[in-house]
């Protein structure tokens, strides 16, 4: 029933602007709506966090929200530099602020202003696993394309070359698309093609070479924008490009 439903997160606090303050400008969410002295909503990796005002708050001894991030020293280094210090743990903790799950996980607790207890995962990764797949759209006119996306709600940012616009990137509640420019474009027969987002693109690469298909591979190289980067077109002429960063 609720299989496909989207998930919201809850946060008690005794103070909300003094949390929202905390959620917003420490830990570097979006503030999505709020109402004063009730509730302050952000975006948290496209899930809703609602920061709630309540009366006689206790701070549970337990985890209440956490985030999987892909380098947990990191993110702790950033948030050091903002004042925020892991929780230590005597006989659990290293000297790092982490622990090290039987697993290989590596997970380091912290508390927000009211004592709630939060936590970052580095989860174990096996090099090539997918982390997410973004479309990529032709455009006949990037600029014009960047700013209508705009209009409809998505935050849009490009990458330029000497001052001039190349490559677009639209990303709305953890939705992302990207836009590349293509003069012959006809808006009757599109190309279809979609980026891969991956941990490692040297490992993808291999794992797709050694599987004996059809199709023409590009090699995994160093790109000026911080990724790893190659391609697969199957016979179809279909594209696969894929990443990860550097």
């Amino acid at each position: 029933m609720l299989g496909r439903m989207t998930v919201m997160a809850f946060v008690p606090v005794s103070d909300l602007e003094r949390a929202s303050t905390f959620y917003g400008s420490v830990l570097d969410l979006e503030l999505v709506t709020s109402v004063p002295g009730v509730v302050a909503v952000f975006d948290a990796g496209g899930t809703a966090l609602r920061v709630t005002a309540v009366d006689a708050h206790v701070a549970a001894a337990w985890t209440v929200i956490g985030w999987a991030v892909p380098d947990i020293d990191a993110t702790l280094r950033q948030l050091a530099e903002k004042g925020l210090e892991p929780d230590s743990y005597p006989g659990m903790t290293g000297d790092d602020g982490t622990w090290t799950a039987p697993g290989g996980d590596r997970v380091a607790w912290f508390r927000d202003p009211d004592g709630n207890v939060l936590s970052l995962t580095q989860f174990v990764s096996d090099g090539a696993s997918a982390r997410e797949i973004a479309p990529i759209f032709p455009t006949r006119d990037l600029g014009a394309s960047v700013e209508r996306y705009a209009r409809l709600g998505f935050t849009t940012s490009t990458f330029d070359d000497d001052g001039v616009a190349i490559y677009g990137f639209l990303e709305r509640n953890g939705v992302h698309v990207h836009l590349t420019p293509f003069d012959e474009l006809d808006p009757a027969r599109t190309t279809s093609a979609a980026y891969l987002y991956v941990d490692d693109a040297d490992a993808l690469s291999a794992e797709w070479g050694a599987a004996g298909v059809e199709g023409h591979f590009h090699a995994v190289h160093a790109t000026d924008y911080g990724l790893r980067e190659g391609a697969y077109v199957d016979p179809d002429g279909n594209l696969i490009r894929f990443g990860s960063f550097v």
